[in-house]
């Protein structure tokens, strides 16, 4: 009985295509939007003044949002792409037969 192992098998290449900077400043501005809305609605209903303590550090939070769009847009047109080769176990082999 003579029984070959083939080279790979059991695994699936797969080439995937990734925009660091671009997926940072999304991921930014995502998590961002969890601060921005009660911040604004703060700002909005006059809770307090908006060149008071409370209000400057309110717009000191706020404007971050806007620029880490800007950014995600800006890297999203402008950086290269990376090309990273992803190996991925194969879940359909079957690890008993090496053939």
């Amino acid at each position: 009985m003579h029984s070959k192992i083939i080279a790979n098998r059991g695994w699936i290449d797969r080439k995937v295509v990734i925009r660091p900077k671009t997926r940072l400043f999304a991921a930014l501005s995502a998590v961002w939007c969890l601060v921005s809305p009660p911040l604004a609605g703060l700002l909005i209903s006059h809770q307090f003044a908006p060149l008071s303590g409370l209000g400057v550090l309110c717009w000191i939070f706020l404007l971050p949002h806007p620029v880490f769009i800007l950014l995600a847009f800006f890297y999203r047109l402008t950086e290269r792409p990376e090309v990273f080769r992803q190996r991925i176990l194969d879940v359909n082999y079957d690890l008993r037969h090496l053939h």
